[in-house]
């Protein structure tokens, strides 16, 4: 483990959360739960990266999502 970098544990130990857009069924990579912003990306993280949709994800679909993710 001493000869690992902290760089690579860290790779190592990462998980994305994917989410499913109910209103187009696009899914992405939801870039983060605990935001030191309220953007990611110059965008909110709860509005479907599609363009032709960019609606807002439900906050409850998230919420619901993230809790089976850490189960």
């Amino acid at each position: 483990m001493k000869t690992e970098t902290t760089g690579k544990l860290q790779e190592r130990s990462i998980a994305s959360l994917k989410i499913v857009c109910p209103h187009c069924d696009q899914g992405y990579d939801f870039p983060e739960i605990f935001h030191k912003d309220k953007k990611a990306n110059g965008k909110a993280s709860n509005i479907c990266p599609n363009e032709k949709c960019g609606r807002e994800i439900p906050e409850a679909l998230i919420k619901n999502r993230a809790r089976l993710f850490i189960k």
